[in-house]
């Protein structure tokens, strides 16, 4: 089995839009028109669209306030229907939340029951009992807050991962507003996800990633309402060749190469004695021995150049075969598609004629 290599680039784009469903209906339009009105002002920027039950014509937001009464007085007292609003919206692809003000449950609810739509709706209700056991509710003869309006329509995102069969990713990088961390690799039984750091989440950011899979990687992003949502990855090589990246071994520290390589003890300036493979930093002056080199991360050495795995995951050792995580573990894809461990880098690994390397710990 030979898995496949993919260069990707996923766009996050999630919208915090809120799409307002009012029943037309002239008696407690008062009540109706009130809380509408408070939505507006406690989400600005968030509003998409206002509907009138039973009828899929959107209306402006912004015009709100100057055309309520016409928008009204055209649907007064028609049936209250959610049917052509949600079916609209179902098509168009709408992601964000729906409110919806009335005084009654709408005629044909139970059409949306265990649907994405309906979980993403909040009815804010002016009656006394509940419209439905089903449904997310606030009693808006209560009065609403607008703590709780920013809290009930802002949609948060529970998680971000790239996942797919026989996943081993190379390489990931995350761009958004802020500097982004680096995301992290988490395993799920045999299986490899890259999900970012939580505080790094964000509902626009642009997600790098090189890796090999057995199928295409696919985003998943998990919210606290609705559906899973899935973004499929464009082809986009985006992380500079190997070549770019790698470094010239220092002249102060060719020697302790060589040593490294050879098996050999380091020599060490700070005390003038040797040391042997494994220690990093010298005992008695207690500083670092391979200076300028970073630690915690595998070295790979090519000729006379050196190329440190900080930034990576695993880097290929036997194209879509084999890879040496960043961490200095060995690993190969079995027949039924799983990355095993099948080794630990030492002290001067050689791994062929062109790469040998070591784990740098900073101890």
């Amino acid at each position: 089995m030979q898995a496949v290599h993919h260069c990707l680039r996923f766009e996050v784009k999630l919208s915090d839009s809120l799409v307002v469903v009012l029943e037309p209906r002239t008696e407690g339009w008062k009540k109706i028109n009130g809380c509408t009105s408070k939505l507006f002002d406690d989400l600005q920027g968030m509003l998409d669209s206002v509907y009138f039950g039973g009828s899929s014509k959107q209306y402006p937001t912004l015009d709100y306030l100057e055309s309520a009464p016409a928008w009204l007085d055209r649907h007064k007292n028609r049936p209250f229907l959610i049917n052509p609003i949600f079916e609209h919206l179902e098509k168009s692809g709408h992601q964000g939340m729906i409110a919806v003000v009335c005084t009654q449950p709408p005629l044909d609810l139970e059409d949306w029951l265990d649907t994405s739509l309906l979980e993403r709706t909040v009815f804010i209700r002016f009656c006394g009992e509940h419209l439905s056991t089903c449904t997310n509710e606030i009693d808006g003869a209560m009065g609403i807050s607008s703590v709780d309006i920013q809290k009930t329509f802002r949609q948060q995102i529970l998680s971000i991962t790239v996942e797919a069969k026989g996943l081993m990713p190379l390489r990931c990088e995350i761009i958004g507003d802020d500097k982004q961390k680096m995301p992290r690799l988490v395993t799920c039984g045999s299986e490899y996800r890259i999900t970012p750091v939580k505080s790094s989440m964000t509902k626009h950011m642009t997600i790098h990633l090189e890796a090999y899979s057995l199928e295409t990687p696919r985003l998943k992003i998990s919210m606290d309402k609705g559906d899973d949502i899935y973004i499929e990855g464009v082809t986009d090589k985006w992380f500079f060749d190997v070549s770019q990246e790698k470094r010239p071994i220092p002249a102060k520290l060719v020697n302790k190469f060589a040593a490294l390589k050879e098996g050999k003890s380091l020599p060490c300036e700070a005390c003038q004695e040797d040391h042997e493979p494994g220690v990093w930093s010298c005992p008695e002056k207690r500083t670092t021995i391979l200076q300028d080199i970073p630690p915690k991360t595998v070295i790979l050495c090519m000729g006379n150049d050196y190329l440190h795995l900080s930034n990576w995951f695993a880097f290929p050792l036997v194209r879509e075969q084999k890879v040496i995580t960043s961490d200095g573990t060995i690993r190969s894809l079995s027949n039924d598609g799983k990355w095993l461990q099948t080794g630990t880098i030492k002290n001067g690994t050689r791994f062929n004629d062109d790469i040998w390397g070591f784990y740098h710990n900073d101890r």
